[in-house]
């Protein structure tokens, strides 16, 4: 009797790739889109690199997309095991293995393939690049650094991103959508060193201020036009504002020249005991007069309250809100809420129990549990949760609590690591310890780590 064979075998040639794929193409919708939906943009341009090229030129490239794919289906089926019970975790711990191994397999290649300027141009390249972080943030987030460095590079070696997004030819993809293949892996790595510069400390690369025109550009007619909305469930223009926030924050955290002074409303030196290496910024309340003309504060102290009052008027974007789904709106209020968060914590030096810092933590715990609870759409709302749950005490506990477990519907390893951050920075404020914030748990226990 004849059997039909398997059109995967001359692509994933053992039954073990097989299933995996199979495993990726299956669950990628749920667990990296926002907005799930008929399509899956990641798929529709990432399968038909390796299942049509026969460019050999490529094959590196090709190779190294290929294995982190499977990588993906591997450490998502881990986690599977892993949260399934005590019985399977033999299987889940073989299931690690096998995603640790096929991330190794997956950068010798991609290390190959960029030896050449065809390979470092190719958007199967910078496809794996994008495959390898998501290994990285479902793996809890750790030793990202090297692989989003190179993706980073490999932007840069094709023009930048405004040339990707000038020169990248949008396809007919399912759904009928046009998609730039170039485009969208751009969009995926920019939002990954932007939520990325919450524990590295550094600045965004890829959305620099000033240098984020290309962010908005593109054809209003295809799939771009509302692509980061269906994949992270947040608006364009929010990510941008995240960026020039962070951006800010960094900045001022870690100056060209550090100092163990700070400087009050006032203008006066103090010292600063907590955090000798690491300035911050010193304002008794957001309404004070500004600090003395010709103050070294007055230009930081009037770039915080712009940001400020740009993040407190912001809103859901360029979107009709007839046209928006509630998922992206409870995303966009989570982060603006988080946003808020931060600045009032870090530029203006706010107590966690500042009844402002309060009301912005519970506004973005009860927007990501609504986008949870209500609609089953957790991806991406990670780090509002973790920057909002560090500011609580009593009942917002359990908020946070309730919506890091929800989030373990649809990721992955990355919500222990979360949890870890939360629970230590609790530990701390009980205790009345110093250095009870992320950023300081972050760096006391070296977990620089991607998460979103």
């Amino acid at each position: 009797m004849a059997v039909n064979p398997d059109p995967l075998e001359p692509f994933f040639k053992t039954v073990q790739e097989r299933n995996l794929i199979r495993h990726y193409v299956q669950t990628s919708t749920n667990l990296m889109m926002a907005l799930p939906s008929a399509l899956n943009p990641i798929l529709s341009v990432h399968l038909p690199i390796i299942l049509s090229s026969n460019n050999q030129s490529l094959h590196a490239s090709i190779e190294a997309l290929r294995l982190s794919l499977l990588g993906v289906a591997a450490i998502h089926q881990s986690y599977l095991l892993a949260k399934s019970g005590d019985e399977n975790r033999e299987a889940a711990s073989n299931m690690w293995s096998l995603a640790a191994n096929l991330r190794v397999m997956a950068s010798k290649y991609l290390g190959v393939a960029v030896a050449s300027i065809e390979g470092c141009r190719s958007d199967a390249a910078l496809g794996a690049c994008v495959s390898i972080a998501l290994i990285d943030i479902f793996a809890g987030g750790y030793n990202y650094a090297s692989n989003l460095d190179l993706g980073k590079t490999l932007v840069s070696l094709r023009g930048g991103p405004a040339a990707i997004v000038r020169y990248s030819i949008a396809y007919v993809q399912g759904e009928g959508a046009l998609i730039s293949t170039g485009r969208l892996l751009l969009e995926i790595l920019t939002v990954y060193d932007t939520f990325s510069t919450l524990t590295s400390g550094e600045q965004p690369a890829l959305l620099r201020p000033g240098e984020t025109a290309w962010w908005f550009e593109g054809d209003q007619n295809n799939y771009h036009l509302y692509s980061v909305e269906n994949k992270f469930g947040m608006s364009r223009s929010i990510v941008e504002l995240f960026a020039r926030v962070s951006s800010f924050l960094n900045r001022h955290r870690h100056p060209p020249e550090r100092s163990s002074t700070i400087v009050t409303v006032e203008g006066n030196p103090t010292p600063n005991p907590s955090r000798p290496s690491t300035p911050t910024l010193s304002l008794s309340s957001l309404r004070e007069s500004p600090p003395p003309p010709g103050s070294p504060l007055s230009s930081l102290h009037a770039e915080a309250c712009t940001l400020l009052r740009e993040v407190e008027a912001w809103n859901d974007g360029p979107i009709p809100v007839d046209q928006m789904h509630p998922r992206v709106k409870f995303g966009n209020y989570a982060l603006k809420s988080a946003l808020l968060i931060l600045l009032l914590r870090e530029a203006f030096n706010l107590a966690p129990n500042d009844p402002r810092v309060q009301k912005c933590a519970e506004m973005t715990l009860l927007a990501a549990l609504k986008a949870s609870a209500d609609f089953e759409m957790s991806v991406d709302l990670t780090w509002p949760v973790i920057i909002a749950g560090c500011q609580c005490s009593g009942p917002f506990r359990t908020l946070t609590v309730r919506a890091l477990e929800g989030f373990r519907k649809q990721c992955c390893f990355e919500i222990d690591t979360s949890e870890l951050i939360v629970n230590e920075v609790w530990r701390r404020l009980d205790a009345g310890l110093p250095r009870a914030d992320f950023r300081s748990v972050v760096e006391d226990h070296n977990l620089k780590v991607l998460i979103l």
